[in-house]
């Protein structure tokens, strides 16, 4: 599934990754992010902050503007964590890695950056899936998920009916149920169409 990324939402990615590099500094976190100078550093944490907003603009879901990286990066209405993976269209293997630190989300997805503006959503697996891989066979410290491993983000079972907008099935009557309170405070003002 490929996704464009219009002007606006490349602004937001670019304002996430600035944002979020200032705060890890702030914070002292130690820094894990590649590249050698900051520059580099940004413009990866750009391309993860895309990757975010092209799954959040395909599934209607509230991107996290915030600057919490390495926690999850959406938090459906049923109370799951979603976390995105993206990786560069020069990377040598599309394959999803998660870190062993990081195995705590639901779900992830992986994201491909194919071009300028262009981010193609490869696939997604459980959280059950990725922790049952082993850790460091490939990559020190990491789980990975092979691509083609990968379940198809058409699939409805995982994304079907967990987000408020979208329109109710002319058989239902009843409002969706209440959303938890964490995905509460994670409701976007505006949906992305």
């Amino acid at each position: 599934m490929l996704v464009h990324l219009d002007e606006g939402f490349r602004n937001a990615a670019k304002n996430m990754a600035v944002d979020r590099r200032r705060r890890c500094r702030e914070l002292g976190r130690v820094d894990q992010s590649q590249g050698q100078d900051e520059g580099q550093k940004t413009d990866w944490e750009f391309i993860g902050a895309a990757g975010e907003l092209a799954v959040a603009k395909t599934f209607n879901l509230c991107p996290d503007l915030g600057v919490e990286a390495g926690k999850a990066d959406f938090i459906l209405p049923d109370g799951r964590t979603v976390d995105v993976k993206t990786v560069n269209h020069d990377s040598r293997g599309k394959n999803l890695l998660v870190k062993e630190s990081a195995v705590h989300c639901d779900a992830y997805v992986l994201v491909e950056h194919v071009g300028f503006s262009r981010y193609k959503l490869v696939g997604w697996a459980s959280g059950e899936t990725v922790r049952a891989t082993p850790v460091g066979e490939v990559v020190a410290n990491c789980h990975l998920v092979k691509a083609d491993q990968l379940r198809n983000c058409n699939c409805k079972i995982f994304f079907e009916g967990r987000n408020r907008s979208e329109l109710p099935a002319a058989r239902q009557s009843s409002p969706p149920p209440p959303l938890s309170e964490p995905a509460q405070s994670r409701r976007c003002a505006v949906p992305f169409a």
